[in-house]
């Protein structure tokens, strides 16, 4: 019988197209925005604005008893567009007295924008509200002391605000209200400001497990007029650039909060110059009467205050970063706007490519111009005379920024459009173009950004702090046995001596460093005495643990060169708490390793995991090695080895206890400041993963003694799963206190903890995550944070593995994790093999008792990703055929010749591209609209998750859980 077999880019294809299936039969959901009545509000006015030709509203009221005499109301789902029309108004309640908050949901049908008046009939306040689906976990939130509010709400159960870390507010059902509504309000006895001005200002950083909407305004002393804003969820972007203006009819203060104090620049639009700010130790910066451009590494808090001349009111608005401009917006007028009114447009194209549709006047409009790096910035300020709603869009299709200003006789307000005109997955995808380089000098030196090296170039190529240095001082400072530039070399891979990789990432672990471009080992080379396997890249701790027979550490070039008897039990007992990733044994033949059991148990004044290996996997790296995976996330102190039948003797050759390997050498590095000596010497990032151990200034990465926040990003290329962190300090301050964020590609913290500084800190998080980038920190600290090496052990995150995380794992392998060499990590039950192909002739009811209490006799001859046969243990696969068979015709069956997915055809796109794209992304600078200067990895620090928890522990065999 000729045997079937499926490649693995076929399975790949059944999948995709399974996926397409499902996407394209999925239906258009409702987009759900929530309406926030706030105290001392006597009007409500809400308009609806869209450009779908047919748009459904419906208006549902979330409280028991509101009275509301509605004009026009949403009271059940419609179809409207009242001739040209692309806004619909109305309003929700009108009363004489002041009411308390009240909420009101809209479920629109389609893409819309909703814009927000309320206060009183003579002065109307507008916001944007941020669609529900859109609302974010975390928010950076500026609040005026005393008399500044900011409201917190949410539509799920159980939802806990953390306040800066130290407090926490539990929203709390409403009591009259029919729906599910959860609200808190955050105020001074909330907990303590994290971060307040010398003026009047504090900021507030809040995070939560649940998603949440954010509202923040004032309560000024006359209580007629406020202010309100939504509150903007840190997003992830690419910069962090804000444009502000300040009206000419009274003063303005721009308002400026950077968590963790974080370097940014101002520049003054007014005169043209460039402060930069890196250590402020309020964390908040005020501007007064200028017109800014923002600049900074992370993420900004950004809100501009603007009081009348007569100071009986203010307005405030909150800064959007240029990059969530939009090219077209559509707002509507309320009808006591039109006592002054101005539409603010940020652009760098001109007046001709702005239009403004929806009156036949002639608009005035106050026309400034600013040069910013020989560059044009300009800000049009029309002035808006009737109650209409206008469509405003850029002819070039270039994202500008739109801001509404207006005056009445009782009030002014101001608000950002963009919050509300929104897609339907609030993804903008704006892009500005940059200029050219700017010649304004700033205070400190730029970030560093390690670059390839052309002599001469007078650059500091390797981050250094020093330009061509090896020419100057004449000294081998990088110790390539060369006295040239920088990390300039004539390895032939254009690595350092002693690393290889795509990105020179990865250290050689052969001895005399004798690898060959690929990492392995040259002929008749081995590697060194604590490291194996796949290009040496595994680390070994039986070399410092306590062994009952010394035979089991030998080690040769050639496999099962020596072999020993084995008395049993074997014991390996480490001399402090240690994770292990598995455990290798060679033997004479697999007889030798038949009935081989494993237990852990504890040492004396050392708690640590006792048991059986649990979950254990095992397979045959060949006909005489095996290897056993357990999956006990925790410290072990002995490892008992020992067989079913120990009068029987075992030949054995060598045991080899692997931590992993070190996912973090070569890595991206940054680093909040750089310690420089009396010598002059720079302290480099790169020295907390080169690999090298020392508790020495020379070779630990090290901030200067003035920054009160010092912090260490380690960024990867691509996601890992992380089992370990591992820290070596250089211990300045006796019982100093550290912190750790883990972030996922999108910079959201996952986990965090905190912990007092050791020489050695071990940290194993307590599940399995995924994440992208490392945060070391210290808060106001009065010594530096010095790192000597930052190791991290794990694999590539799903569904990658190997030396760049290019490849794609076994569909076979739990969840897609896979080892360095590609070995399935875990197999679904009933199977086994290094692909997860073999497994039992039955689903055997007593299979995983047998595999978690000895070794079997089983043994897999498979290739890689190749299947040999119909087969029982196969059935699995042989499902998925038919199934994928019906996901190919349903794509035929939901899709037709006019569907907007078949007029454009995707190019492919594979692993390869994004593996490049990213690391383009993360050494690459990262443009702004006013400057090309390189900027570093962002190395802002989010707030912590106070959810999760981090098991840390310390060679002096303590254990703290965070």
């Amino acid at each position: 019988m000729e045997r079937f077999q499926i490649s693995r880019a076929t399975m790949y294809s059944i999948c995709f197209y399974v996926i397409v299936a499902c996407c394209r039969c999925e239906t258009n959901p409702d987009i759900d925005f929530l309406i926030w009545g706030l105290e001392r509000s006597t009007f409500i006015l809400t308009c609806v604005c869209s450009e779908v030709t047919n748009i459904s509203i419906k208006q549902v009221y979330l409280g028991r008893n509101m009275e509301s005499s509605p004009m026009e109301p949403f009271d059940e789902a419609l179809n409207y567009r009242s001739g040209s029309n692309k806004c619909f108004c109305s309003v929700f309640f009108r009363h004489r007295k002041q009411v308390d908050i009240w909420y009101c949901k809209l479920i629109i049908s389609d893409n819309a924008a909703v814009i927000v008046f309320q206060g009183t009939l003579r002065f109307p306040e507008v916001y944007m509200p941020i669609p529900i689906k859109a609302w974010g976990k975390v928010y950076v939130a500026l609040r005026v002391r005393n008399f500044g509010f900011i409201k917190l709400i949410s539509v799920e159960r159980k939802t806990v605000v953390f306040i800066n870390r130290d407090m926490h507010v539990k929203l709390r059902r409403r009591q009259d209200s029919k729906f599910k509504i959860f609200e808190a309000e955050v105020n001074e006895t909330s907990g303590n400001p994290l971060y307040v001005s010398e003026v009047k200002y504090e900021g507030v950083i809040l995070q939560s497990s649940n998603t949440f909407g954010v509202i923040t305004g004032t309560y000024p002393t006359n209580e007629s007029t406020y202010t309100i804003e939504s509150g903007l969820p840190m997003f992830s972007l690419r910069k962090h650039e804000y444009v502000t203006f300040c009206a000419e009819k009274g003063s303005c203060s721009v308002v400026v909060f950077s968590p963790f104090s974080r370097v940014f620049n101002i520049t003054s639009l007014k005169h043209g110059r460039t402060n930069q700010y890196l250590d402020h130790p309020s964390h908040i910066v005020v501007v007064k009467n200028d017109s800014l451009i923002i600049q900074g590494k992370s993420h900004l808090q950004v809100q501009v205050f603007i009081e009348r001349p007569d100071k009986r009111s203010w307005s405030m608005y909150t800064a959007i970063p240029s990059e969530l401009f939009l090219t077209k917006y559509i707002i509507k007028l309320h009808d006591n706007t039109n006592d002054t009114a101005f539409l603010i447009v940020i652009n760098t194209k001109g007046f001709d490519d702005i239009m403004i549709e929806g009156t036949n006047e002639s608009l005035s409009a106050t026309r400034l111009e600013y040069q910013v790096n020989y560059e044009l910035l300009f800000i049009f300020c029309y002035e808006l005379p009737e109650n209409l709603e206008y469509e405003i869009y850029s002819v070039s299709e270039t994202p500008f920024g739109l801001y509404f200003y207006g005056e009445t006789s009782d009030g002014s307000f101001a608000s950002p459009i963009a919050l509300g005109n929104t897609g339907k997955d609030f993804n903008y995808r704006s892009s500005l173009s940059t200029t050219k380089p700017s010649k304004t000098t700033t205070t400190t030196t730029p970030w560093c950004i390690i670059s390839n090296v052309t002599k001469g170039d007078k650059k500091d190529n390797d981050c250094d702090g020093y330009i061509d240095e090896e020419l100057f001082n004449a000294k081998d400072d990088d110790d390539d046995g060369k006295i040239d530039e920088d990390t300039a070399l004539d390895t032939g891979t254009g690595c350092l001596p002693g690393w290889f990789g795509t990105h020179c990432e990865k250290m050689c672990r052969c001895n005399d460093s004798a690898c060959l471009p690929n990492g392995d080992c040259k002929q008749n080379v081995s590697c060194v005495f604590d490291f194996f396997g796949l290009q040496c890249q595994y680390k070994d701790l039986i070399h410092s643990a306590n062994v009952s027979q010394e035979n089991v550490r030998y080690r040769h070039l050639t496999p099962c060169h020596h072999n020993f008897t084995a008395k049993t039990p074997l014991t390996i007992t480490f001399p402090w708490p240690t994770r292990i990733s598995w455990i290798q044994i060679e033997a004479v033949s697999k007889d030798n390793l038949q009935g081989l059991k494993l237990r852990f148990s504890q040492t004396r004044n050392q708690s640590c995991y006792t048991g059986h290996c649990r979950h254990r996997r095992e397979f045959y790296l060949n006909t005489n090695t095996l290897r056993i995976m357990c999956s006990a996330a925790q410290y072990v102190c002995r490892i008992s080895i020992a067989f079913n039948a120990p009068e029987e003797e075992r030949e054995l050759c060598s045991i080899y206890i692997s931590a992993g390997r070190n996912l973090a050498l070569g890595q991206p590095v940054g680093m909040s400041s750089y310690y420089r000596d009396k010598l002059g010497i720079v302290s480099r990032r790169s020295l907390a993963v080169d690999g090298r151990l020392g508790d020495s200034w020379k070779s630990c990465s090290t901030t200067r003694l003035q920054d009160q926040d010092p912090l260490l990003r380690l960024s990867f290329l691509n996601p890992v799963l992380v089992e370990e962190i591992i820290i070596y300090f250089k211990v300045t301050v006796k019982n100093e206190r550290f912190s750790i964020n883990l972030l996922d590609s999108t910079d959201n913290v996952i986990y965090s903890s905190t912990g007092v500084i050791e020489s050695i800190v071990s940290i194993i998080p307590s599940s399995q995550i995924s994440l992208q980038t490392i945060d070391v920190f210290k808060q106001h600290s009065t010594s530096p944070l010095s790192i000597c090496e930052l190791e991290v052990y794990g694999e590539c995150a799903p569904p990658m593995y190997g030396p760049d995380c290019s490849e794609i794992c076994s569909i076979s392998c739990n969840d897609q994790i896979c080892t360095y060499e590609g070995y399935c990590k875990w197999c679904p039950n009933g199977t086994a093999g290094l692909y997860c192909f073999e497994g039992c002739l039955e689903w055997c009811e007593d299979y995983q008792e047998v595999t978690n209490a000895t070794t079997t006799p089983r043994v897999t001859h498979v290739a890689y990703h190749k299947q040999s046969g119909f087969r029982v243990e196969n059935v699995w696969l042989y499902v998925m055929i038919p199934i994928a068979i019906v996901g190919i015709c349903s794509v035929f069956i939901c899709t037709g010749p006019s569907r907007d997915l078949e007029k454009v055809p995707s190019e492919p796109k594979t692993y390869q591209q994004d593996f490049y794209q990213h690391y383009l992304l993360t050494k690459e600078s990262e443009k702004t609209m006013f400057s090309e200067t390189d900027n570093q990895t962002s190395t802002s620090v989010d707030v912590t998750d106070a959810l999760n928890t981090l098991e840390i522990v310390t060679p002096s065999m303590t254990t703290t859980n965070a």
